[in-house]
């Protein structure tokens, strides 16, 4: 009975422990005065230092300008570019012509419009990339990161949290119990063996 007893209060204690931890995360949403102190959850209370820190350190550690400008100058991506630039001008030009000119000179047109598309797109492409990689060095990705997340609304901040770790936050309430339980039972076999009294 004795175990039992020291077994299923522990669980209970480690495992009530843990849920009020988790719950302490995300809540009082609004700081409550008891006394002297004052009770807010951790992600209301630091809302906006979190914001911070996590807007510098993914600039800092995971999306640099310099990564972007990478991306964007990829061979890839400027081929990507070019045909849709191509694509774009041919379908304005098709558009903008008379609908009396020929199937044929039509084709024609269109053909040069490729042709000169190819040849000077790269090169205005490769300057417009440039300009764009430029202004991006001057882009602050963690201050946007940063702005996004300070006004991101606290209710979606605890659901976003639970979508993504909500099996993990889950877990560590069943540990809470697990250890409780331990060390209950522990507790258990220290007063049967005469160790406590």
């Amino acid at each position: 009975m004795l175990y039992a007893v020291l077994g299923v209060s522990g669980a209970l204690i480690g495992w009530l422990t843990n849920v009020v931890a988790v719950w302490l995360l995300f809540r009082p949403r609004r700081a409550i005065r008891i006394g002297p102190w004052q009770l807010q959850g951790l992600l209301p209370q630091r809302h906006k230092e979190i914001a911070r820190s996590v807007g510098e350190a993914i600039e800092r550690e995971l999306l640099t300008a310099g990564d972007i400008t990478g991306q964007l100058t990829r061979p890839e991506w400027k081929a990507t570019l070019a045909v849709a630039l191509t694509e774009k001008a041919t379908a304005e030009l098709d558009r903008r012509l008379p609908a009396f000119v020929p199937a044929s000179l039509r084709r024609w047109f269109t053909e040069q419009l490729e042709r000169i598309v190819q040849r000077e797109g790269t090169r205005a492409l490769d300057a417009v990339l440039a300009d764009v990689a430029s202004s991006l060095e001057e882009l602050h990705v963690g201050a946007i990161v940063e702005q996004r997340l300070a006004a991101f609304p606290l209710e979606h901040l605890e659901a976003l949290s639970w979508q993504v770790a909500g099996r993990e936050l889950r877990y560590i309430e069943y540990v809470g119990g697990v250890l409780g339980l331990i060390i209950g039972l522990a507790q258990a076999a220290l007063v049967a063996s005469g160790w406590v009294h």
